[in-house]
């Protein structure tokens, strides 16, 4: 059975053009999604999936959802066993990893980040929308854990965990191929669009190959909380910290390429990179939108309001934030 959710139009916000006007036109948002939660775009930026909670024993429900113009179509839905939760959606909206039976034990008192030998926990690979479990994932720990990430081609699964640890696992073994270790409070980690390589946001930015684990370079930014973004050709990475200028750096010599403006003293605390490489938009701490050339570094259109979390389509097309949970479209 298939539903159809029609788009509730809120407003439309002006965008101030500086320069390259023919590009984009305005930023309008077009949708309420159901509420602030995980969410993801598939690659060919057609679907997004989201998980909506509900108070009925626990569970949750994930929702897949088909962009028609401004109109959200609900395609499939799965409600989850209790007390898992959605970490992870693959690049087609075809595979899930949810989190279950964690058991987290502090080996000293809080804050402390160093759990005992005895924590455990599961994630689980399940189809969508069928629910069928296709891999079980035993974990060093679910303790610290934070959003894991597929590789492009849904190959691979990288979790990370704050305790200083990303684990590298194949999904269609589900044997654990390497652990990067030694690494400091771990927040985010990103893949670049050929999946050859592996940035880790730590102290610092420490950039892997995948094949061969071995560090390429590592980067003298933070990027605390914040997803990176490889170019296309994979040879330069963009960084916020929500603290500075989001940096653009050359991934050949290590070295800080440029920076772009900062916005009115409140640097970017969320940042997507479209697929053809020529557009960025942040949201800053002030969680103002900003749309930014990227060869020229020009800003090109600004709003005053936008979110605080951002998850974009790969063509920048649609976009989605979180307080509130809203969707975007950008028009040309």
């Amino acid at each position: 059975m298939r539903f159809v959710a029609q788009a509730v139009a809120i407003g439309t916000l002006t965008v101030f053009g500086l320069g390259y006007g023919q590009n984009f036109s305005q930023a309008e948002v077009v949708a309420f999604l159901p509420e602030d939660g995980p969410i993801r775009f598939t690659q060919d930026g057609r679907r997004l999936v989201t998980l909506y909670r509900i108070n009925e024993g626990g569970r949750q429900t994930v929702q897949a959802y088909r962009l028609e113009g401004d109109t959200l179509v609900l395609e499939d839905y799965l409600r989850l066993p209790r007390l898992s939760y959605l970490l992870a959606v693959d690049g087609a909206g075809r595979r899930l990893v949810v989190s279950a039976e964690s058991r987290c034990n502090l080996a000293e008192a809080w804050p402390s980040t160093r759990f005992s030998l005895d924590s455990s926990g599961r994630l689980e690979v399940m189809e969508f929308p069928r629910g069928r479990r296709i891999l079980r994932l035993e974990a060093q720990s679910l303790c610290g854990l934070t959003y894991p990430v597929f590789s492009p081609n849904g190959r691979l699964l990288a979790v990370p965990n704050r305790g200083g640890y990303v684990q590298l696992w194949d999904t269609q073994t589900g044997q654990l191929k390497h652990t990067f270790s030694g690494l400091g409070r771990i927040e985010t980690v990103t893949f670049s669009p050929d999946g050859s390589r592996l940035a880790i946001c730590e102290q610092g930015v420490a950039v892997y190959a995948v094949s061969s684990r071995k560090l390429i370079t590592k980067l003298e930014s933070s990027c605390t909380g914040i997803y990176p973004a490889f170019t296309p050709d994979g040879s330069r990475l963009l960084v916020a910290d929500g603290k500075n200028p989001v940096g653009i750096w050359d991934l050949r010599s290590g070295r800080l390429e440029r920076t772009l403006p900062l916005r009115a003293g409140h640097a970017a605390n969320a940042l997507a990179l479209g697929q053809n490489g020529t557009r960025i938009v942040t949201l800053d701490t002030g969680r103002g939108l900003s749309i930014y050339d990227y060869r020229s570094g020009q800003t090109l259109f600004q709003t005053a309001k936008g979110g605080v979390a951002l998850v974009a389509s790969p063509t920048l097309e649609w976009f989605a934030t979180v307080a509130p949970p809203q969707l975007w479209r950008l028009r040309q």
